[in-house]
């Protein structure tokens, strides 16, 4: 039977997901992101900030470009003397939550490295930490900041994502950016945005928007 309303939490995955149903099913395929009390019993924010970026390394069964995405990526850390922290998570390594969560109050910045998130509850704990997030719009589906994204590291492909070669460039230029336009994007309150978009309110006004669509 057709069901009255097809639901995922981004975009990016919805429209992935919408090749494989009917007609019918997609004209019914919203978004819907949900509502949550994330744990910021850790948070500091008189911290000192003695990471450039903390890098978040995570590999996905399916991304077969992740090492040599990663490694080029910390070989131009390392070539500018940019200090970064990692978390190794994934089919890459396991960490230890707290670990994180301290690493964040150090860091000036986070990098997903992960090819995608659904959403990435973990970059909802970084923008918590009041903490910013660079990501593509596949592994940062949610953010508080939109300069933040990079575009053309990875493609969709007919199976699924693709990360492309010169994905960990692009991601270099896009932290170099964020440390020169540092002061600018400090104005940003990433605590406040990410507690407003995770809020019941705004999970209520999104479904009461998608109920006036459908009935």
């Amino acid at each position: 039977c057709r069901p009255d309303l097809h639901l995922d939490q981004v975009e990016f995955y919805s429209e992935h997901v919408k090749k494989f149903l009917s007609i019918e099913t997609r004209n019914v395929s919203f978004c819907l992101d949900k509502c949550m009390r994330i744990n910021d019993s850790l948070y500091d924010k008189n911290i000192e900030k003695t990471y450039d970026c903390l890098l978040y390394s995570k590999k996905r069964r399916y991304d077969h470009k992740f090492e040599s995405f990663r490694n080029k990526l910390i070989d131009l850390l390392e070539e500018n003397k940019i200090k970064y922290f990692e978390i190794k998570a994934g089919k890459f390594g396991s960490y230890d939550r707290d670990d994180y969560f301290k690493a964040l109050n150090g860091s000036k910045v986070m990098i997903n490295l992960s090819l995608d998130e659904c959403p990435g509850i973990l970059n909802y704990e970084s923008m918590i930490f009041n903490v910013p997030v660079i990501g593509s719009r596949n592994n940062v589906p949610v953010t508080s900041c939109k300069e933040l994204l990079v575009d053309n590291t990875d493609t969709m492909t007919d199976k699924y994502l693709v990360r492309n070669e010169n994905a960990s460039e692009i991601y270099f230029d896009k932290l170099v950016w964020f440390l020169e336009n540092e002061s600018k994007l400090n104005k940003i309150d990433h605590r406040a945005w990410i507690k407003n978009h995770t809020s019941f309110k705004r999970y209520a006004d999104n479904v009461a928007t998608l109920l006036e669509r459908i009935i």
